[in-house]
């Protein structure tokens, strides 16, 4: 006998209708709000789970069917969600956007019986499928047992394991792609994976098209009623998928039963992909669980947008006109920059506003040694040398589908620069003491506080390596060259971290210094900066005092003239009065001013930069500030410059 699970707020209707399903041969279990029938769900054993989607004073019932379905060991459970009201579209749209195997209208509720049947045969394919996955299961538990108890034995059967885990992935739902194949082996539909496995164009291709020569069309149509699993092949490189080996499985699904029209839904895995997660099993580290890791992939990619480069100033609108450009390409990238410009911060724009499928990895590549950095990039196999414990997949292989971002990348030694630049290029490497390369997929960033003209001349950059960046840059401006910002950044940052300390407004004399340091730290030292300065006021405005040292230390160095405005003597002479001598066919007599510029005077930067200082200076009658302001420059920056010219 069928177990069901009913989820009916009102008495009556669930009295009733429990009543029918136990008559059509049920075993019913009943309760009345959808949390109570979350929790019954997890506990019990059902076969069927049927829902009301009118849920009163809780879960309603769609939200009780996508948390259900989310629960993993439930996924293959059929739901059925039923409405006893008036029920559009709407309703029904939304109870099979939360994952519904059917919906069943107030007009059809006197053949729900006819449906649960539907889904029952259903049921019993998936079941079919289930139970053979679940002796694979069995058997991989055993082998994983025996493994532990025979760590000491370097040549246990690693081929039987690696099989078991990979259909341990099948059964438990996790395939890389899926497809749907009609019965002419034809793609109805593919999800992202499938289409970064199989190629975007995979959509309405014939089996025997897509992946030629390599049997999976043959092997998906011999699966007529029952499904297969652990087949393996090879699809080649084409423009718009890299080569890779992959197993598939098929599990038949009868559409219509009067036709004997027969989907077959494809589950597919990445061979190299499993194998680098069933090392990093073996090696204790499972990571997050795959729920948390879709919601916090979510946030991330909320978060990660071209709106995310925070400013409307002329810098930072080009330097979102650079990232977009980049963000549909899988290309290599330079990311170039002073320190704390916000580089990696680009790096996740570009990766999380993209179409990668894997995660983006890091190196700071002036961290470690050479040796060290080779090892941690292409990873290494037991025994290569005596610290080699276990089979270790290099962050190359970690990152496939996704991205990976080298952080100050002219500090790579120019060997190891040579064998990534030959590794991108043949999509394949060779772990240390491996027997065979393997292959990958990746985009690779790079972030360099050289120009981009700089690190392809650098001596110290391979040629090679350089080559795979040229014409592919984005520059991130310091937090001079983008000084408009500034005020959108303080708030920014006053919003994130004002609130721990019940901080919401900066003073003017505060607002004053934040505007004339030079800030050579950029954004992260305007960002720690403003995070110590939120912890000091707590709870009220920021004022001066509550700044870092470094900035505290702008106003103490201020002479008393930048402080009190400069005023004119009052007995100052006014020639104005006094009539000008001209020659006829010469323009007026004027007096050289120290910052006229004529024939004399050398062509140079430097000098005629001299000369804009003092005629800023006279402009402003030596107010420094005000002079600083009418150049735009920092007070600092105006002190520096004004001493390398011996002006005072």
């Amino acid at each position: 006998m069928s177990r069901l699970l009913l989820v009916e707020a009102e008495a009556s209707d669930r009295l009733v209708l429990k009543s029918r399903l136990t008559e059509a041969g049920y075993k019913v279990t009943s309760v009345e709000t959808g949390a109570k029938g979350i929790v019954e769900a997890r506990t019990g054993d059902f076969d069927l789970l049927v829902i009301s989607a009118e849920g009163r004073g809780g879960v309603d019932g769609c939200e009780v069917c996508r948390r259900v379905k989310a629960i993993p060991e439930l996924v293959h459970v059929p739901i059925i969600v039923y409405s006893t009201g008036k029920s559009g579209s709407d309703m029904a749209e939304a109870a099979y956007a939360a994952g519904a195997d059917a919906f069943v209208s107030k007009g059809q509720m006197p053949h729900i019986h006819l449906v649960l049947e539907a889904q029952m045969r259903h049921r019993s394919r998936v079941r079919e499928a289930l139970d053979q996955s679940r002796i694979l299961e069995q058997e991989n538990q055993r082998l994983e047992a025996q493994q532990r108890h025979m760590v000491d034995i370097g040549s246990a059967n690693l081929e039987e394991t690696n099989r078991a885990v990979l259909l341990r992935e099948l059964a438990c739902g996790r395939p890389d792609g899926v497809m749907v194949v009609d019965s002419s082996g034809h793609v109805q539909n593919a999800d992202r994976g499938a289409l970064e496995l199989m190629g975007r164009s995979v959509i309405g291709q014939a089996l025997g098209k897509a992946a030629p020569a390599t049997g999976l069309e043959a092997f998906v149509r011999d699966a007529r009623a029952t499904s297969r699993d652990g087949f393996r092949f090879e699809v080649s490189q084409r423009k718009d998928r890299s080569q890779r080996n992959l197993m598939a499985a098929v599990v038949p699904v009868t559409r219509n039963e009067s036709s004997g029209q027969t989907l077959r839904i494809v589950l597919l895995l990445d061979l190299g992909k499993r194998k680098v997660a069933e090392e990093m099993l073996r090696a204790h580290e499972p990571g997050i669980p795959r729920q948390q890791l879709a919601e916090l992939l979510d946030a991330a990619a909320s978060l990660y947008t071209l709106e995310a480069i925070t400013g409307r100033g002329e810098a930072t609108t080009a330097l979102r006109e650079q990232v977009s450009k980049y963000i549909s390409r899988q290309t290599p990238a330079l990311i170039s920059g002073p320190k704390g410009s916000g580089k990696r911060h680009v790096a996740n724009v570009l990766h999380y506003s993209g179409q990668a499928t894997g995660p983006i990895l890091s190196l700071r590549c002036g961290s470690q040694s050479s040796e060290e950095l080779e090892l941690e990039l292409f990873g290494y196999m037991k025994g290569s040398f005596p610290d080699a414990m276990v089979d270790h997949p290099g962050l190359m292989l970690l990152a496939q589908d996704g991205t990976l971002l080298l952080e100050d990348v002219d500090h790579l030694s120019k060997p190891l620069q040579a064998r990534i630049a030959q590794a991108m290029a043949d999509r394949k490497l060779m772990r240390k003491g491996a027997r065979q390369p393997e292959r990958f997929e990746l985009r690779l960033l790079a972030t360099t506080q050289l120009s981009p003209e700089a690190f392809e001349t650098n001596s110290d950059v391979d040629p090679a390596f350089a080559k795979m960046f040229h014409g592919r840059s984005v520059n991130v401006p310091s937090l001079v060259e983008r000084r408009d910002d500034l005020p959108i950044l303080v708030e920014f940052f006053l919003e994130r971290f004002g609130p721990l300390h019940k901080v919401s407004e900066v003073s003017d004399e505060a607002s004053w210094v934040l505007a004339h340091h030079d800030w050579p730290g950029n954004v992260a030292e305007l960002e720690s900066s403003l995070e110590e300065a939120c912890s000091q006021a707590s709870g009220q405005a920021i004022q001066v005092e509550h700044l870092p040292a470094q900035l505290r230390q702008l106003v103490t160095s201020m002479p008393a003239q930048d402080i009190i405005p400069s005023q004119s003597p009052s007995d100052a002479h006014d020639y104005s009065g006094l009539p000008q001598m001209t020659i006829p066919g010469m323009p007026a007599f004027e007096e050289q001013r120290p910052w006229d510029i004529g024939e004399e005077d050398p062509i140079s930067l430097e000098h005629y930069e001299m000369k804009a200082l003092l005629r800023a200076l006279d402009s402003c009658g030596g107010d420094k500030l005000a002079a600083a302001r009418l150049l735009k420059v920092g007070k600092s920056t105006l002190y520096r410059k004004l001493k390398r010219f011996g002006i005072s």
